[in-house]
């Protein structure tokens, strides 16, 4: 997704000790946080996060940084990645 965005210095981390159950209402469900880090311009970045919704499981982005550095943008994010317990 990250080369097909176009996005650039594509790294990511696993958040240590993030893997929990987190809760909605009645709906358990099991997750960990992965952050991640790349360069791209506004395109890239809009492109990437629609990307993210067609995944093939639930993904939820819990934090967004995007900081001007030109040309290109700096984006630190941390998504949420779920599965069935």
């Amino acid at each position: 997704l990250a080369v097909d965005s176009h996005c650039q210095d594509f790294n990511k981390l696993e958040i240590e000790n993030s893997d929990t159950t987190y809760a909605s209402g009645d709906v358990a469900r099991r997750g960990f946080d992965i952050q991640l880090n790349f360069a791209c311009d506004y395109r890239s970045l809009k492109d990437y996060i629609n990307g993210l919704k067609k995944a093939g499981r639930l993904i939820e982005v819990v934090e967004l940084d995007v900081n001007r550095n030109l040309p290109l943008l700096d984006v630190t994010m941390v998504i949420r990645s779920y599965y069935s317990p």
